[in-house]
Formats: structure tokens, C-alpha cells, sequence
């Protein structure tokens, strides 16, 4: 599977983070978001006021993303646009090996409080590997290189 769900309530946050399971410099090429939807819902009785949303990685395939919202008001949720998490090229065209790494997302409070935290999986692959046929079949053809000197 391309895509992975998660749902996950904690502290009176419920989160729904879907994001794609493995990465590699093709896909960062093609400019294909790797994190798809991010929801975070208010479950409590009270009004968050100035939370923060921060993802990074690791390694650091990715620059590090940080959202700031003012206010979740109570049994609301938000759908936060993840824009702008930008995946390294220098770190993906060099990877010789695939690794597994971390997406850390963490949600804190305006005490600087962590109130959500949550670890996702994530295959990061060397830069000739394929994710396979049931990842994005089409990015095979990113691995035609007809300009290549040997051919």
C-alpha cells in the first residue's frame, strides 16, 4: 500500500495523519508530497489557544516542518495543508542503501507542553531503487535516463 492511516487519540487530540510509506529521490524529483492529510480534532470540552505542530525526520530526508495554529476551538477540527515540507535532494540522490527512518510529529501546547506525540515508519530508499508495483508504479519511469553518455 501506497498510503498509510494512522488514528491515534491522546489527550483529548485525535489525529488522523495519512502519509506514504516509503521515499526516495524519485519521488522527491516529481515533487510527490509525502505526507497527505493531517487532521487534528479538538475532542475536549475547552478551547486550545496557540498550540504548534512541529514533523521532522530522521535522518533528516526532510526539512524540518512547524505550523502554528491560534486556536482549536472545542470538538472542532482543523485540516492542516502540509506545504512546504521539503524533502532533501543532496540526502536522497546519495543514498546508496535504504534505510528506515522516522516521521516525529509532535503537537505542543502554549506552555511549550507536549500534548501529542507519535512516530511513523517510513522506508527511505538508496536513489536507483524502485518502490515497487504497489507503491507508485508509475515512478518506474523515472529511472529511464535515455541521456545517459552509455547509452
Amino acid at each position: 500500500m501506497y498510503f498509510y492511516r494512522e488514528t491515534m487519540e491522546k489527550n483529548n487530540l485525535k489525529v488522523e495523519f495519512i502519509y506514504t510509506t516509503a521515499v526516495n529521490y524519485a519521488i522527491q524529483q516529481n515533487k510527490i508530497p509525502i505526507i497527505r492529510k493531517l487532521n487534528i480534532e479538538n475532542l475536549s470540552d475547552n478551547d486550545l489557544i496557540g498550540i504548534k505542530v512541529k514533523i521532522n525526520c530522521e535522518p533528516a530526508f526532510a526539512s524540518n516542518w512547524v505550523q502554528n495554529i491560534d486556536i482549536l476551538p472545542s470538538n472542532q477540527y482543523l485540516i492542516l495543508d502540509v506545504k512546504n515540507f521539503i524533502l532533501s535532494p543532496s540526502l536522497l540522490s546519495e543514498l546508496t542503501e535504504k534505510i528506515v527512518g522516522v516521521i516525529n510529529l509532535t503537537i505542543s501546547n502554549n506552555n511549550n507542553e507536549i500534548i501529542f506525540q507519535e512516530n511513523y515508519a517510513i522506508d527511505v530508499l538508496a536513489y536507483d531503487q524502485w518502490n515497487g508495483i504497489g507503491k507508485l508504479p508509475e515512478m518506474i519511469a523515472s529511472f529511464l535516463t535515455p541521456n545517459h553518455p552509455e547509452i
